[in-house]
């Protein structure tokens, strides 16, 4: 083996130990999915009803696409958010030359 194989064996084995944070639990998922969902549920159920009451079916739809935009604007930024606090950093990592 080339030291640069022995190198990259040797972080693969120590990374679990310094890098363990543990699975969620049962109401850290709940949680998650209820902050992901629950804008969309609310917007569907209870502001587009009430914001669409005698508009025209074209301005209605527009206002519903308008409405899930929010929401999944709010799903990517909670997304980049439980990113950011597994990884604590959510750049992009440089394409490393001739690995491959």
């Amino acid at each position: 083996m080339s030291t640069q194989e022995l190198t990259s064996t040797n972080k693969q084995q120590e990374l679990p130990k310094s890098d363990e944070k543990g699975q969620y639990t049962l109401w850290q998922v709940l949680g998650i999915w209820l902050a992901g969902g629950a804008p969309l549920w609310i917007f569907g159920w209870l502001v587009f009803p009430a914001l669409s009451q005698g508009r025209p079916a074209v301005e209605s739809g527009l206002l519903w696409m308008k409405l899930d935009l929010i929401g999944l604007v709010w799903q990517f930024v909670l997304s980049m958010l439980i990113l950011y606090r597994e990884e604590g950093n959510i750049r992009i990592a440089p394409f490393a030359a001739g690995s491959g």
